[in-house]
């Protein structure tokens, strides 16, 4: 099963890179002419995108599941008294 990890990030990379080359191949030169300023700006707003996409998608990968970051500070107190107060106030 430790296969089929990487399996289905590559999958999704692929998936992904499709969609882009679909785009930039495709629909753009019908949705505006080359060099025209409308071009220029949906180059610009698509690359965009498209680094986000993957740069949100690597940081998704590569983060573990479950880990808490090493300065996170609990927001509600861990005594179970505190807990039972708290759910008093919220339900009178």
């Amino acid at each position: 099963l430790r296969v089929v990890g990487p399996v289905f990030v590559c999958f999704a990379v692929v998936l992904i890179s499709g969609v882009v080359y679909s785009w930039f191949t495709f629909v753009l030169p019908v949705i505006a002419p080359p060099g025209s300023v409308l071009w220029t700006i949906y180059i610009i707003v698509a690359a965009w995108l498209t680094f986000n996409v993957f740069w949100n998608y690597l940081i998704t990968v590569v983060t573990p599941p479950g880990a808490v970051p090493h300065d996170y500070e609990d927001p509600l107190p861990r005594d179970p008294e505190s807990q039972l107060d708290m759910r008093e106030e919220k339900h009178p």
